[in-house]
């Protein structure tokens, strides 16, 4: 036992599998092996899994029909979406719309207001924008038809 802890005929079982395919943990599978070396009944449990994985490995490929997609999807339950689901979809649409409008109005008639001084307005609207933003083009787009260009 060497001070190891010994697995139950459950637990073992539960990990023949994950032995088989190597994918247990170096303990695991010490635990597996010491649990094996010492249990003739998960022995036997293992021999069978063994002889199923062969017979099943010996089986020749069968291909899915072509159309078997289409025909699991025919038979699948048609989910019915609420009418309000599309309604309030149409309603958040027409809501952002609206408030997209609204800003780009509000932005162009603050851009195009006559001011004594449009240039320091316009400069003070977008003070805040990094360089290279839609804020700094537009500003920039401002005072160059100021100034005839």
């Amino acid at each position: 036992m060497d001070g190891k802890a010994m697995l139950n005929c459950q637990k073992a079982k539960e990990l023949l599998s994950a032995y088989m395919d190597a994918e247990l943990s170096e303990a695991q599978r010490e635990l597996v092996q010491a649990h094996l070396a010492e249990c003739p009944v998960c022995r036997q449990e293992l021999a069978r899994l063994e002889r199923l994985w062969q017979t099943l490995a010996a089986l020749p490929g069968v291909a899915p029909p072509a159309d078997l997609a289409e025909r699991v999807l025919a038979q699948l339950p048609r989910r019915q979406v609420p009418w309000w689901r599309s309604l309030a979809l149409a309603a958040s649409l027409l809501v952002g719309i609206m408030m997209g409008g609204s800003l780009g109005v509000n932005l162009h008639q603050g851009l195009y207001q006559t001011t004594p001084e449009p240039q320091l307005v316009v400069l003070e609207a977008f003070d805040e924008f990094p360089p290279a933003s839609l804020g700094t083009l537009v500003a920039t787009y401002q005072m160059d038809e100021e100034n005839g260009a």
